[in-house]
């Protein structure tokens, strides 16, 4: 004999449905911070998910392993993915992977109302993450190209960074260059209204007017109080942060960043790392997109 079924309450269910929307909802409009490594997206992602109604875990590269996909190309001899998925069924496939890989996250912060995700990387990936998801929203973090140009050379020389930063001037500013100019046509084809520039040094002089203005820009009201408590428990006290903010990955793979993984951060500490020949091989390959920018940059100055 089958044991009976046990009814729920209509007010579970529709407490359980309420909830399984706004996951939804929040999975379906995210936040991505993008911009050049070394520009600041790691602390700003810090100060945003240390918000109550924010979460946010460890950098995932997921368009940067899955962004292809949805491109869908097919080669000159007619093979590739494409031949094989049709566009549509590569969005729905890729999207049920984002679904997998960050429900877990938003359930970790039951109040949370946005998400958060940080990939450097995904400056390049911005057409193919807006394909998959209309709604989401990008916030561009840009810094000096000198600044962030010194500060990755400097990454390159620790076990940490060893692996994928550059490690002289030159790869280093083309690296600045290519990740500013895809953001920048993104911008360009799809307007301020879902990608909204922030200058890293804007943000260390101003940091609650800043990020007042990026909550704002995701849909989060947030009160002084929360703004204020965010940006205090991530200020940099000789090069790190007072508090260390948990970052939930479902494989508990997250120790926290490497010692050295967070410099000064400071505005012109590269007029003391870049010599004069180097401050000109960065002045040579990002001067264009730093001008665009909002920067005044010279060999000198």
């Amino acid at each position: 004999m089958l044991p009976a079924q046990v009814a729920v309450p209509e007010s579970h269910e529709d407490h359980f449905m309420q909830q399984n929307a706004a996951i939804e909802q929040v999975l379906a409009r995210p936040l991505f911070i993008v911009g050049a490594e070394r520009s600041g997206t790691t602390w700003l992602q810090r100060m945003l998910i240390s918000h109550p109604l924010v979460c946010g875990g460890h950098e995932s590269m997921f368009f940067m392993t899955f962004g292809r996909f949805i491109k869908n190309e097919v080669n000159t001899r007619g093979g590739g993915i494409g031949a094989y998925w049709s566009e549509e069924e590569m969005v729905e496939v890729v999207s049920g992977l984002w679904r997998r890989t960050f429900e877990p996250i938003v359930k970790s912060k039951p109040a949370a109302r946005l998400l958060v995700e940080k990939t450097p990387g995904h400056a390049t990936c911005m057409f193919e993450i807006a394909k998959l998801l209309p709604s989401a929203k990008f916030v561009h973090i840009i810094r000096d190209s000198r600044a962030a140009v010194a500060s990755m050379v400097a990454a390159s020389k620790a076990d940490w960074g060893r692996s994928w930063a550059a490690n002289n001037v030159r790869d280093a500013a083309l690296r600045w260059a290519w990740h500013v100019r895809s953001a920048n046509e993104f911008t360009d084809a799809h307007g301020s209204n879902c990608c909204l520039m922030v200058h890293y040094e804007q943000l260390r002089a101003s940091p609650n007017l800043e990020l007042r203005r990026i909550l704002e820009f995701g849909g989060i009201d947030g009160t002084n109080e929360d703004v204020e408590s965010c940006i205090a428990a991530n200020e940099l006290v000789s090069g790190t942060p007072r508090s260390h903010v948990r970052l939930p990955t479902p494989q508990n793979t997250y120790q926290g960043e490497p010692e050295g993984f967070y410099r000064l951060g400071s505005v012109d500490g590269w007029k003391q790392e870049l010599n004069l020949l180097q401050r000109a091989i960065v002045w040579r390959f990002t001067r264009k997109s730093m001008r665009r920018n909002g920067y005044r940059i010279g060999l000198f100055r």
